[in-house]
């Protein structure tokens, strides 16, 4: 505290090549800072937690931008987590949330689990990363195919960039000490920071489909694969998937 009786948060940087992401940390914590908080110590508690996930990035050494099919897929899978949030309440949604912790799907609870596409409107295939992504095994899998549509930034049309769906989600945990801590978390094991160049990546979604991996699903398990093939990638016709279409959250 200084003698005029208000706070002063001083950080000190003492590898020079860390300098950019400083900066952003540094402007991050000032945005951070200017919110309209209820009392002084929701105010220092709220401002040391955003500085503890920034920590968690640099440990993580996550300087790097990510690329735009990274963004697309993290934009996926945070509207994915907004949409069930409605259904299995913050905590609960926010624990199925296991993509970033390299799960075989990104989303997992006991009865289910949900594995998250994003393509382009132009798309005629869904590529699969994995023969375990759409094994099933005990409980069901459905695939979550979300069209993104790419926006110019001076189009005057709804859309989010990557940054202000964080936001987004962000103010929905708001209250809930513990659920934004699990947010700011699993966050930072996607390699996000929130960089200005994000703001560049515009999208608003056309379709939202959902698929039951079922009997006869066209895909590739590990259990089918011979003996020496792993680490297999392929891709789904869009068109072969129409009767495993499913009405879903």
């Amino acid at each position: 505290m200084q003698e005029d009786s208000t706070w002063s948060l001083i950080l000190t940087l003492e590898n020079r090549n860390l300098e950019p992401m400083f900066s952003l940390l540094c402007a991050d914590l000032i945005t951070f800072s200017k919110k309209e908080y209820s009392t002084e110590d929701k105010a220092i508690n709220d401002v040391l937690r955003r500085l503890s996930y920034w920590r968690l990035l640099l440990e993580r050494e996550a300087f790097n931008i990510l690329s735009e099919n990274e963004v697309r897929g993290l934009f996926g899978e945070l509207l994915f987590l907004k949409k069930i949030i409605d259904h299995l309440g913050l905590k609960s949604a926010l624990k199925s949330w296991v993509g970033p912790l390299d799960a075989p799907q990104d989303f997992q609870t006991d009865d289910c689990s949900w594995e998250i596409k994003t393509i382009r409107p132009s798309a005629r295939s869904i590529p699969i990363s994995s023969e375990y992504q759409l094994h099933v095994c005990k409980s069901p899998i459905y695939l979550v195919v979300i069209e993104l549509i790419e926006v110019k930034k001076t189009d005057e049309i709804e859309s989010f960039s990557i940054n202000s769906l964080v936001e987004n989600i962000r103010s929905l945990l708001w209250e809930d000490v513990e659920a934004l801590d699990l947010f700011e978390a699993k966050l930072s094991h996607t390699g996000y920071s929130p960089r200005s160049e994000y703001d560049d990546f515009k999208f608003r979604t056309a379709d939202i489909l959902t698929y039951e991996v079922a009997e006869r699903f066209p895909c590739i398990s590990n259990t089918n694969l011979a003996d020496g093939l792993c680490k297999v990638r392929y891709e789904i016709e869009i068109s072969a998937l129409k009767k495993y279409l499913i009405n879903s959250i």
